[in-house]
């Protein structure tokens, strides 16, 4: 029978180390900030529907969703800024935009507000409710 041949450990050089390190950090900043983008969208789409749906119910007994209202139904920490309204806005008498920002994307919704601060519609990411 022949002799068994024992492989040596050999410790892994300087360089590649570094790179293992490297690939590591960049995965787990990747992964940092994809949740963080996540959360940034996802508060700003469970916003939209929970606006959409007070508004729902609101104008089944003939009532108004006013501006007041919708802090309730505020997810997340977004950035609140006044607006230009659209001219194809006609009805409306003032706009608000409420970001959500991302470490990629930034998630706008704007709300359209009438005479006395009623909602009048809700556009959001990716959908549009109006009356």
């Amino acid at each position: 029978m022949g002799k068994k041949r024992k492989k040596k450990h050999e410790e892994p050089d300087s360089t590649k180390i570094i790179m293992r390190i490297g690939l590591y950090s960049f995965l787990v900043i990747a992964v940092i900030g994809i949740g963080f983008e996540a959360r940034a969208r996802s508060a700003a789409i469970g916003t939209r529907d929970a606006w959409r749906d007070a508004r729902e119910k609101k104008y089944d007994v003939n009532d108004e969703l006013f501006r007041s209202e919708l802090s309730a139904f505020l997810k997340g920490s977004p950035s609140i800024d006044a607006g230009e309204v659209d001219d194809h806005k006609i009805l409306s008498i003032s706009k608000h935009i409420y970001t959500w920002r991302g470490p990629f994307l930034t998630y706008d919704i704007h709300v359209y507000m009438g005479h006395g601060e009623t909602v009048e519609f809700i556009e959001g990411p990716g959908a549009k409710v109006e009356n």
